[in-house]
């Protein structure tokens, strides 16, 4: 069946009666010779050739709670009179099922129209299918997406916070948060007394992104836009278990994770995971953190990511350069390429200086080592550095200075150290979601409804759950029901699908790319079983390289 299905890239008109009202939507049309296709998950309703009944006999009870993700209507293009109106009987065909399906209005889920062309003769067309493939799941919006994934997500920073006061929260990533007195309420608008729990996060990456469930499409005056992402954030509060509110604004200095044009500050609505445009960015070039802004976090709180990120900023890679930064009693090198590959081999020879090294991330040419044997191993990159020049004078200057410490602003050092990526005065107003984002349109959209196999075992995988779409060119990820995904055709695309007891499968960039899914619209996805290697968005992260 695969190789005969063909899709038509026009767009065929219906009219759709959604709560109440009449409305236009467009759907793609699939043609096939002869509809055969099982999916797991899916409700069969059928119907008859020439007629908008659906069979009286079809139980319907058991989806008067389901999710209706994805509704494919099978039809025949055979006519028994050239004069014959196709489109009206499907409209016909889809009001029924709304009327008896009342989730369809109200999910607006998407819908497809495969066009069978086999039949040449009225019996032949009788003996296709005709009628409703139904695509049922899990709901897949952000409140059970982020209990899905919660296992998988970084834990959120809690911090106390006394409603009496004005408080500065400093967080290692960088970002800034000033609450003012009496800043929080209960549920009845009363100020909280006393000390209540401030719970916040930061989706930074796309494996941040893929794991906190947060919807990443965006719609204005009628046209659907994705966003890449420079940074999201939830806050919270709550005391005693209780959720809290804002009754003033709270102030946010966001660090973001690059600088890019065209980027909006968003907020999300909690209740519809629909999102609302608050303003502009403009990304501050001289924005300074000053001086010991890390003198109240306590050194276990902050993790290797962040160090490592801070002396990445210091570190030009097509220099002869390399960084470092002590902290938490052990010294954090950035190497740039040629120099990570000259100490790599000096590292070959000396298998006591191997020896001492904590650990090693070659794709980002980075170095642990324990703080006693710093001057050691500075002494060691420093020769390397000495013999590069002294053989190199003739090319004039190689670089940045080396032996440059990347200091965490501990109250020495470069204090005033520039964080170009700062967003000051995100006005947040109520607790929630926030993004900045740039947004775009998919320029070759595909949608593909894919069969899931394991490659090592080739069996179909069951019990699926949700598939996530991660396009490495842009910082974001996308959530669909596994029978119905779309993708970038021109994207470098990563497809992770989880089952319901939280198994984890991947189809690589490169394996997907193979596919050529412009071409076929119904692949079959040979899946790396990655459950016991992703445990995390650490995981995920560091295995993309992102």
């Amino acid at each position: 069946m695969h190789n005969t299905m063909k899709k038509i890239t026009y767009l065929f008109l219906i009219i759709l009666l959604l709560v109440g009202s009449i409305c236009q939507a467009s759907i793609e049309i699939e043609r096939v010779v002869k509809f055969n296709d099982t999916h797991e998950n899916t409700v069969i309703i059928p119907s008859r050739f020439g007629e908008s009944f659906i069979d009286e006999n079809t139980d319907l009870s058991a989806l008067r709670n389901l999710e209706i993700q994805h509704v494919d209507l099978v039809y025949t293009s055979f006519k028994l009179a050239e004069g014959f109106d196709q489109q009206a009987l499907n409209e016909q065909r889809m009001r029924k099922l709304i009327a008896l399906l009342a989730q369809i209005g109200k999910k607006d889920p998407s819908w497809r129209a495969i066009c069978q062309t086999g039949a040449s003769t009225v019996e032949d067309a009788k003996t296709y299918f005709h009628g409703f493939i139904l695509h049922v799941g899990a709901n897949l919006n952000y409140e059970s997406q982020a209990k899905f994934f919660e296992s998988f997500q970084k834990k959120p920073s809690t911090k106390k916070v006394d409603n009496s006061k004005s408080t500065t929260l400093k967080f290692s990533s960088g970002t800034t948060i000033d609450i003012p007195t009496n800043a929080v309420v209960d549920k009845n608008g009363k100020p909280v007394k006393g000390e209540y729990d401030l719970v916040y996060q930061e989706f930074r990456d796309a494996a941040d992104i893929v794991f906190s469930g947060i919807p990443m499409t965006y719609t204005s005056s009628g046209t659907e836009y994705n966003f890449s992402s420079v940074g999201m954030y939830e806050i919270r509060a709550n005391q005693n278990g209780n959720e809290l509110q804002l009754n003033k604004p709270i102030q946010i200095d966001f660090n973001a994770t690059a600088v890019k044009d065209d980027v909006g500050f968003f907020k999300m609505d909690d209740n519809t995971g629909e999102w609302e445009k608050i303003e502009d960015i403009e990304f501050n070039k001289e924005a300074k953190i000053e001086g010991g802004f890390l003198n109240d976090i306590k050194e276990e709180e902050v993790g290797d990511e962040f160090v490592i990120q801070n002396v990445q900023a210091s570190v030009t890679d097509s220099a002869y350069s390399w960084a470092y930064s002590d902290w938490n009693n052990h010294r954090y090198y950035i190497l740039s390429s040629a120099t990570f590959d000259d100490f790599l081999e000096r590292l070959d020879v000396s298998k006591e200086l191997a020896g001492k090294v904590v650990s090693m991330d070659k794709s980002i040419k980075h170095l642990k080592v324990e703080l006693a044997n710093g001057a050691e191993f500075n002494k060691e990159i420093g020769e390397l550095y000495v013999g590069r020049w002294n053989n190199n004078m003739e090319l004039g200057n190689m670089g940045m200075d080396n032996d440059m410490n990347a200091t965490l602003l501990r109250g020495g050092g470069d204090a005033g150290h520039t964080y170009p990526k700062l967003v000051r005065g995100l006005n947040s107003p109520k607790f929630g979601v926030y993004n900045c984002d740039q947004i775009y349109r998919i320029g070759r959209a595909q949608n593909l409804t894919p069969t899931y196999v394991d490659a090592a075992t080739g069996k179909e995988i069951k019990n699926k759950h949700v598939a996530c779409v991660m396009d490495l060119t842009y910082n974001g990820a996308f959530s669909f029901s596994p029978n119905y995904v779309t993708c970038n055709v021109d994207g470098k695309n990563v497809i992770l699908l989880f089952t319901k007891d939280k198994k984890t499968y991947m189809l690589d960039a490169e394996a997907f790319d193979k596919l050529g899914v412009d071409q076929n619209s119904r692949p079959v996805f040979a899946m790396t079983d990655m459950t016991d290697q992703l445990k995390s968005s650490k995981d995920l992260s560091q295995l993309l390289k992102l």
